[in-house]
């Protein structure tokens, strides 16, 4: 609750560090892939961030944002899709 309150009274104008979250994808549609992506602090929108751009806003709320303290990490490759499922 006071997360929510605190994210409303800042206002958007002001830069805030995003949120750093790991995930898994299908690269290739094959090769499962742990990835890092930058999260909105204020609507939890992915952002379009990576090492060779970094948004000044987010494209859904307008919240601005500083990516320049962020550690990018490279993408790790776990494995191979198997036919029918997963590793």
């Amino acid at each position: 609750m006071l997360k929510q309150v605190t994210s409303l009274i800042i206002p958007k104008f002001i830069a805030r560090k995003p949120k750093i979250k790991h995930g898994t994808y299908n690269k290739y549609g094959f090769v499962i892939t742990l990835h890092q992506y930058c999260i909105c602090p204020r609507c939890n929108h992915i952002l379009n961030a990576g090492p060779d751009y970094q948004p000044d806003y987010c494209s859904k709320c307008g919240q601005h944002v500083n990516c320049s303290d962020v550690p990018w990490e490279e993408e790790v490759q776990l494995g191979y899709v198997r036919k029918g499922g997963t590793l």
